[in-house]
């Protein structure tokens, strides 16, 4: 798939606010600031309306652009040409920084994890000023490509400003040189005031319509690369796991000299190994997505102030039940069939900014399993801030060997939520109307299934769709955890019933066969 190619779906947002200008992305919700009304109003990641707004028209009457830089949002307004800065809740610091200086009429802004960026439009001119809002005498003139620049947007890698005069995406590399990539929005967008990147797609405002329209965003090489130190490295278990889930992924080994050679905004997301890495510093952990399975690393690369800490588990407790990583699990579960070692961040070294999924107690501490969305500063006292770009885990459950099937759903879960491949969909939601067992009908299923080892398991399954298309995906495994056999069945319209036959050998007496789907973009 292209660059910049129009998805189809787009989300109307007028009934807010009849004038929007600014947008952007705090790695859960979306952001709109509307100009008539002046107040920001958030959305959730599917766009629906939250009900919320917050009114900022007591620093600023005409503002334009907003943004978030992983702990506060900030809005910059034309009228003042000044930059004013909020708390996570919209409520305003009192703290404003003027930018008259250099951004005259200012209206798009962005920040890229280290410093914050101004469009002004009435010299065509993008400005830098670092985290703490003084300018570093750096300005990049755009005005060769339009000479109406509005939006600046970040993705992890590149620049990109919207040009309402030819009403155009014009890409940037970092240092702010122009690739000679254009992107045409029309006829879908007029007027693209505003645009924010989610780690995924790209968005843009079009201020004739009142709406978002939502583009693909960069043509992957591949799904994932699998970061190894050697090839002997590989894990069946995660190559297995990604086969199943149909991704397609490179194996990046660093003996092999192939980690300074690669080009990770390739791909959608990282999938980093358990080694001794010689040079971690070269794996580029925060700039894009990624599971991180690891006991010697985090805190070079910024998620703890001391590496994993060693235990010896056979359960956790899922703690964050609602996160699409913990998607079907609850309470304690089994993560190995014996105890072996594990690792977690320590509540006395992890950051603020990390979510708790899964911890040996029943708290947010320690953390076995932590996700960090896309956008967020992790931040601890005493230490260098770390920014993280695009949503990641840690994943602390290292033995693949002896992985339950609780842990096997994390996993998958992890690298679905981390890659933007799709939600995973607790099994509640499945909506099963039949399953037939050779010839038995159960519902729900049973498991375990007992038949004769080396004779055929026949299964015939009906269920509805909830409103979009569904990947249904099925598994059968043995008393051992054994995967015998898996497949996939595609719903071919939304709210249409699916159907699907399949069979397997039996290998030994009892198979637990399990269900799940997930929402696949």
């Amino acid at each position: 798939m292209a660059e910049w190619d129009y998805t189809g779906e787009s989300y109307y947002v007028g009934s807010q606010d009849i004038e929007p200008y600014g947008m952007c992305w705090d790695g859960a919700n979306f952001y709109i600031v509307g100009v008539n009304t002046d107040r920001v109003y958030k959305y959730d990641s599917n766009w629906t309306y939250t009900g919320e707004s917050y009114y900022v028209g007591s620093e600023e009457v005409v503002p334009h652009g907003i943004c978030w830089d992983g702990s506060n949002f900030y809005m910059v307004g034309s009228m003042n040409n000044t930059v004013y800065k909020y708390d996570s809740n919209w409520t305003y610091t009192g703290e404003s920084y003027y930018v008259g200086s250099e951004a005259s009429f200012p209206h798009g802004m962005c920040w890229d994890g280290s410093n914050f960026y101004i469009v002004g439009i009435n010299n065509n001119t993008v400005y830098k000023y670092d985290s703490s809002w003084n300018y570093t005498g750096e300005s990049y003139y755009v005005g060769v490509e339009d000479i109406y620049p509005y939006a600046v947007c970040w993705d992890g890698s590149n620049f990109y400003i919207t040009g309402t005069i030819s009403n155009i995406v014009y890409k940037y590399d970092s240092s702010w040189n122009y690739t000679g990539e254009s992107y045409y929005l029309g006829p879908e967008v007029i007027y693209p005031f505003a645009m924010c990147w989610d780690g995924s797609n790209f968005y843009i405002l079009g201020n004739n319509t009142d709406t978002v329209y939502k583009y693909e965003g960069i043509a992957y090489l591949k799904d994932v690369a699998y970061v190894v130190e050697r090839t002997s490295d590989v894990e069946p278990e995660f190559t297995n796991a990604l086969d199943e889930l149909g991704l397609t992924y490179d194996i990046i080994v660093e003996d092999n000299g192939d980690i300074p050679l690669t080009d990770f905004s390739q791909y959608s997301m990282m999938l980093i190994n358990d080694d001794s890495f010689s040079n971690e510093e070269l794996i580029p952990v925060n700039q894009y997505p990624a599971v991180i399975v690891d006991s010697r690393f985090m805190d070079f690369w910024g998620w703890a102030s001391s590496y994993p800490t060693y235990s010896q588990p056979t359960t956790v407790d899922i703690i964050d039940s609602t996160h699409p990583i913990a998607s079907g699990l609850s309470g304690n579960i089994q993560i190995y069939t014996t105890q072996t070692s594990g690792y977690y961040l320590s509540e006395s070294y992890k950051y603020d900014g990390i979510t708790t999924i899964a911890s040996t107690k029943n708290d947010i501490e320690p953390v076995v399993i932590g996700a960090v969305n896309a956008g967020t500063t992790l931040t601890k006292s005493g230490y260098p801030d770390t920014y993280v770009a695009g949503n990641s885990v840690f994943f602390g459950i290292t033995r693949q060997d002896y992985w339950t099937e609780n842990t096997r759903t994390l996993f998958k879960n992890s690298i679905l939520w981390a890659g933007g491949f799709g939600a995973p969909t607790p099994e509640g939601d499945l909506k099963f109307t039949n399953i037939t067992i050779d010839g038995t009908e159960v519902y729900p299923t049973a498991n375990p299934i007992s038949a004769i080892p080396g004779n055929p398991v026949n299964v015939d399954i009906t269920f509805n769709n909830i409103g979009v298309m569904d990947d249904f995906m099925w598994e059968a495994r043995d008393q051992y955890e054994t995967l015998l056999a898996s497949g996939e069945f595609f719903a071919l319209s939304p709210d249409t019933p699916a159907y699907g036959n399949f069979s397997f050998t039996m290998l030994s007496e009892d198979v637990s066969l399990n269900f799940y789907n997930y929402h696949s973009e």
